[in-house]
């Protein structure tokens, strides 16, 4: 079988393109990263964004995978920023590895084929060009996941209505066994007038840790329905919406979670005029009483 590679187009924008530099940087983060082993971990939530800004805070997700053990697959469901999908999921169809500055990880070509037979699945190439939701997870996951023999099934979705969000998570749950984790990818809360969102001017740092605590405690809670209805009430600008909803939709009962790092730009900047939110959270599988 001849071997097409799905390319980078992040490396030398948003991160390094220097390997030992990126390699470099990802361990430091992970190092920091002080999380404990636990071979019941199924998924884990991280933010996305330029790894000066949330690297820290991702490297606590992917660090905990890292110590899972027994792992084998990495499904990283992100979603498209740019591209205009209603009511659609893309997944590639043409290549077999995915590259990065870091090597190449092969790509479970069955899986991707099995969920294009479904019809909300197809390939739209123009959602892996300059999308980070997926990308950026990539690379550190590569430096984590070193010494390990994994492939990888990359997910973009679309714009989901509930309909939509439930039927993809029924295709995906084909792939739940006790061989993969989930990777899924969103930020917190944009605030500031960058975003268009600014609900509150005072208090800035606190205010935005009540109103994504908020939103983390329904996600722990494995509580979709609650999740978005707190981010329709609150206006929460949580990009990644669509990817916890259809991972709390898919989400095996029943399970414990728990945040394992929280950040914003705004402490890391020291500029609260705007500011984006950054958690990793991670869900446990657990075993019926």
């Amino acid at each position: 079988m001849s071997r097409i590679t799905m390319e980078s187009t992040l490396a030398g924008a948003w991160y390094s393109a220097d390997p030992d530099r990126l390699r470099k940087e990802l361990e430091l983060f992970l190092h920091h990263a002080g999380v404990q082993a636990d071979p019941a971990l199924c998924a884990v939530v991280m933010p996305h964004a330029g790894y000066a800004y949330s690297g820290p805070c991702a490297a606590f997700g992917a660090r905990a995978l890292a110590l899972r053990g027994g792992l084998r697959r990495v499904v990283v469901l992100g979603f498209s920023h740019r591209v205009r999908m209603p009511n659609a999921v893309s997944v590639p169809s043409r290549e077999t590895d995915c590259r990065t500055p870091l090597g190449d990880i092969p790509l479970d070509t069955d899986a991707l084929a099995a969920l294009r037979d479904h019809p909300l699945f197809a390939d739209v190439p123009e959602t892996r060009r300059s999308e980070n939701s997926v990308e950026m997870q990539i690379p550190l996951l590569q430096a984590a996941l070193e010494g390990i023999e994994w492939s990888l099934v990359p997910v973009t979705l679309g714009q989901l209505d509930p309909d939509a969000r439930s039927e993809a998570a029924r295709a995906l749950s084909s792939l739940m066994d006790d061989d993969t984790v989930w990777v899924v990818s969103s930020d917190f809360t944009h605030y500031g007038p960058d975003f268009g969102y600014v609900p509150f001017t005072d208090s800035i740092e606190e205010n935005l840790r009540r109103l994504d605590g908020g939103a983390i405690d329904r996600i722990l809670a494995g509580d979709a329905g609650g999740f978005e209805a707190y981010c329709r009430e609150t206006g929460a600008t949580i990009c990644g919406r669509d990817s916890i909803g259809v991972f709390l939709n898919l989400l095996p009962r029943p399970f414990t979670a728990r945040e394992l790092a929280y950040d914003t730009s705004g402490r890391i900047t020291g500029d609260y005029r705007n500011s984006v939110s950054y958690a990793s959270l991670a869900f446990y599988h657990k075993e019926s009483p």
